[in-house]
C-alpha cells in the first residue's frame, strides 16, 4: 500500500469563490440601503429649507401684512440660502425659486427647490383672515421644471 503524503489543509478554490461572491452581495445590500438612506436625508433638507423659508414669510405676513415678493431682498429672512424668481429653476437645496400673490381673496406664497437627490419640492402656503393653509407636494427628476411658475401646475406631484 502506498502512502499519500498529508494533504494541507485549506480551503478549496470553489469554497473561497463562494464566500466571496456571498462578500459581495451583502456589500451591494448595505450599498443600496447606504444610498436611500443619504437620499432620504437630503430630500428632508430640501423640505426644511422650504418650511422654513414659508415660515419666516408667514411671521413677515403677520407682522407687516405681505410677503416680500423680491428674491434680490428675500435674504433679508432666510440669509444663508439663495433666491431667484418664480422662472428660474432651482439648483441645489439653497436655491429657492418662489413667488408671492393673491387669489381669491387670500395671499399666498409659493416656494419650490431641488433636492440633491434629484426630487422637486414645493410648498404653496396660504395666508388668509380665517386660516393658514399649505399645500406640499414632489416632482420626481425631470417630470417638470423645478421652478415656482411651471411646478404648481403640473401634474403628477405626491404630497409630502
Amino acid at each position: 500500500m502506498v502512502d499519500h503524503p498529508a494533504r494541507p489543509k485549506a480551503f478549496t478554490l470553489v469554497e473561497s469563490v463562494v464566500v466571496l461572491v456571498i462578500l459581495s452581495i451583502m456589500a451591494l445590500v448595505g450599498k443600496v440601503a447606504y444610498d436611500s438612506v443619504i437620499a432620504s436625508g437630503r430630500d428632508a433638507l430640501a423640505q426644511e429649507s422650504l418650511t422654513n423659508f414659508v415660515a419666516a414669510q408667514g411671521l413677515r405676513h403677520d407682522t407687516l401684512g405681505s410677503f416680500k415678493s423680491d428674491p434680490s431682498t428675500a435674504q433679508e429672512i432666510l440669509g444663508s440660502y439663495s433666491f431667484v424668481d418664480a422662472s428660474t429653476s432651482s439648483t441645489s437645496h439653497e436655491v429657492i425659486s418662489f413667488e408671492t400673490g393673491s387669489a381669491d381673496g387670500e395671499d399666498y406664497v409659493l416656494a419650490v427647490t431641488l433636492s440633491p437627490s434629484g426630487r422637486c419640492f414645493l410648498i404653496k402656503s396660504f395666508e388668509s383672515a380665517s386660516a393658514v393653509a399649505d399645500e406640499k407636494w414632489f416632482f420626481e427628476e425631470g417630470v417638470v421644471a423645478c421652478n415656482a411658475s411651471t411646478a404648481f401646475v403640473s401634474s403628477g406631484g405626491v404630497p409630502w
